[in-house]
């Protein structure tokens, strides 16, 4: 029988893989959207483009989204096999399950075609944008640069390459702060100067924001999915809801951390309780909502003993 120290070791390790698996992909994206700014930018410079020629260009903007961001995204969900194998791992150390069984195979493969598909849902709005955008601009006779830099920002939003060396410096400097709450204040006051003084994407409906969105949560759902499915194996029906908290978390997440519920009691709970920001699914699938990086853990009550607060 575990005990809740070892418990709570495994949460963190797990928690951990999770985390870098996250922010490797992340890493990754940069790159790749950076790539897909340039590619856009070689064919729409390439010469003078008719409108007739506009819309043959959409298999071109096709193509390169797919070479980009596609084949970024298939490699991202491959490396899921890695959390599959940190959540057999757990449970093993857990003393739930024996390991990986014939079935598993089939679950993480389906699993990973429902997160890649969100991927290509993602790219097919994306051609859309691009190629619809690029017909417009020629109809209406924009100069190149203009339909460069519109089309620069659909892709990344205020983080678009351009050359203006004032306008890159607050780039690089919500690129560096961003996830620092020290220095918020700041990176709000610069991403308003790239909204309003360099004419940046205002809506934020750009290809970045959407591709970072699904880089966590595909990832969590994931986790959530197949651990659940390995609880079911294991014949648990208690969980742990564990995370790290942050200034802005959501009601559910703050009130059940750290909680041992059973399924039935999470169910119930999670259809009385509404929040801003909850999604729609599977509490075990979409836990706190978007963005939201906590996890059920399967368990039994019984390894807790008369522990007032489990996990903390």
């Amino acid at each position: 029988m575990p005990s809740p120290a070892e418990i709570r070791r495994l949460q963190r390790a797990h928690e951990r893989l999770i985390e870098r698996l996250d922010a490797e992909h992340g890493r990754r994206l940069e790159g790749v959207l950076e790539t897909l700014e340039h590619e856009i930018e070689k064919l729409v410079t390439a010469g003078k483009i008719t409108p007739a020629q506009a819309i043959n260009k959409r298999v071109t903007i096709e193509a390169a989204i797919r070479g980009t961001f596609l084949t970024w995204a298939h490699d991202s969900v491959s490396e899921y096999d890695n959390v599959a194998g940190g959540v057999v791992a757990m449970m093993q150390k857990l003393g739930s399950i024996e390991g990986w069984v014939a079935a598993d195979a089939a679950t993480v493969n389906q699993l990973k075609r429902i997160a890649f598909a969100g991927y290509e849902d993602i790219a097919a709005r994306f051609v859309d944008t691009l190629a619809n955008g690029l017909y417009q601009s020629t109809l209406a006779g924009r100069p190149a640069t203009d339909t460069v830099r519109e089309m620069r920002q659909a892709i990344n939003g205020v983080f678009a390459k351009s050359d203006d060396a004032a306008a890159m410096e607050l780039v690089e400097f919500v690129k560096q702060y961003q996830d620092d709450p020290s220095r918020a204040n700041e990176v709000a006051e610069a991403v308003e100067q790239l909204h309003t003084i360099f004419a940046r994407d205002r809506v934020g409906n750009n290809l970045r924001r959407y591709a970072y969105q699904q880089v966590h949560d595909a990832l969590m759902q994931f986790n959530g999915s197949f651990t659940q499915a390995k609880a079911q194996e294991a014949g648990l029906t208690h969980y742990e809801y564990y995370g790290s908290l942050v200034r802005d978390s959501r009601p559910w997440c703050v009130s059940h951390q750290w909680r041992v519920m059973s399924e039935d009691e999470i169910r119930q709970a999670w259809a009385n309780s509404s929040w801003q920001g909850k999604s729609s699914g599977d509490p075990f699938v979409v836990r706190g909502g978007y963005n939201c990086r906590h996890h059920f853990m399967p368990v039994d009550p019984d390894w807790y003993g008369d522990a007032a607060q489990p996990g903390g």
